[in-house]
């Protein structure tokens, strides 16, 4: 009674492969996967028997060769896939190994012949090589750079199930990168294929800006100006509206002004200047208010720290004698900020009495 074999798919990873030619094909006896389970001598019919593997995937096919009989296998158009190591001498050519190279669909046969030189029915199974999935990795930035700071999506296109490297398992996902990385994502199609594709990631610096003003010490005296001045970026935002790296500024009271400076990656940083503003001295001017024409009177400023008049004077107090004409002194004083102001007075020139002449009784 003859009795057929069973062919069982099973996965392996050895590679040993010796070719066999015959007068028109390409007889393989590799070691692996396939096997094939008989209770007799031969095989004399089979049922079709399919398999479905990825493209550039390595299978090994066996039979089990209880009766130490020789087996024969037969790949159509074995070209196109590739055969890369020895057979194993011991193995009695009960076992092939494809590395399946290219797309399609290929019959894969195996004969048993025995001392006699007679050949058991051939029993075939059918491989479709499946391709691989396309699969693309890109990011949210067009130039696939992020800020150090900021967060940036990688993004996976191509296949149905994703797996990154760094545990994400959706084809999106947001990352904040400390140094230059590069995201590998495994991409898995319908069949089960798999392919991969990378994205790498340029972290770039922030822009160091830095800000002050006009003033060494950053103070202004109430009711003058001072420029408020950023460097360190390309183009630059004050929270007060100014949109260039420097700016005048007329505060009342003590302020604090912040700019973010952007590069040309598009990246920000802050900084910011606090200005002190110093309140005038009160400048006065004491002393005499009349006096008679042609008489000298001392004028005394207060209030300062140095002091200027009208008459190019430099001291505190000067002596100055009015005339109908010009009775009007002022002095600015300067504090030890700086600032400065000013005071007026009018002094009130007497005409002297006119006396009439003598006249004799």
């Amino acid at each position: 009674m003859k009795e057929k074999y069973k062919l069982i798919n099973k996965p392996n990873n050895n590679q040993n492969v010796k070719i066999m030619k015959t007068t028109n094909t390409i007889k393989l006896i590799l070691i692996f996967i396939f096997s094939v389970f008989y209770s007799s001598s031969f095989a004399q019919s089979s049922s079709a028997i399919t398999q479905t593997v990825c493209v550039g995937t390595t299978e090994s096919y066996r039979v089990d060769n209880i009766n130490s009989n020789d087996f024969e296998w037969e790949l159509a158009t074995p070209a196109a896939n590739t055969l890369d190591s020895l057979f194993d001498i011991n193995s009695d050519d009960d076992s092939v190994r494809i590395q399946w190279n290219t797309v399609g669909t290929y019959t894969l046969k195996v004969i048993e012949k025995d001392d006699n030189g007679c050949e058991g029915v051939p029993v075939e199974l059918t491989v479709t090589v499946k391709p691989l999935p396309t699969v693309a990795a890109g990011s949210s930035s067009p130039t696939n750079e992020v800020c150090i700071g900021d967060s940036i999506q990688i993004q996976a296109v191509g296949a149905l199930t994703y797996s990154w490297d760094n545990g994400a398992v959706l084809a999106n996902d947001s990352v904040s990168p400390l140094t230059n990385t590069t995201y590998t994502v495994i991409g898995t199609d319908v069949n089960g294929c798999e392919n991969t594709a990378s994205v790498s990631v340029a972290v770039n610096a922030l822009p160091t800006v830095a800000a002050g003003s006009s003033s060494p010490t950053n103070e202004v005296c109430i009711g003058d100006s001072i420029q408020i001045q950023a460097v360190g970026a390309l183009t630059y935002s004050w929270d007060n509206g100014a949109v260039l790296a420097n700016d005048s500024v007329s505060p009342l009271t003590n302020t604090t002004y912040t700019v973010i400076g952007t590069d040309v990656n598009g990246c920000e940083n802050t900084a910011s200047v606090s200005v002190a503003v110093n309140a005038l001295p009160n400048v006065q001017i004491a002393n005499a208010s009349a006096v008679c024409l042609g008489n000298s009177v001392s004028l005394q400023a207060n209030g300062a720290l140095s002091y200027l008049w009208g008459n190019n004077s430099v001291a505190s107090t000067i002596t100055v004698t009015p005339t109908l004409t010009q009775s009007t002194y002022s002095v600015t004083g300067t504090d030890i900020n700086g600032c400065e102001n000013t005071d007026s007075i009018n002094v009130i020139v007497n005409q002297l009495p006119s006396t009439g002449p003598i006249f004799h009784n």
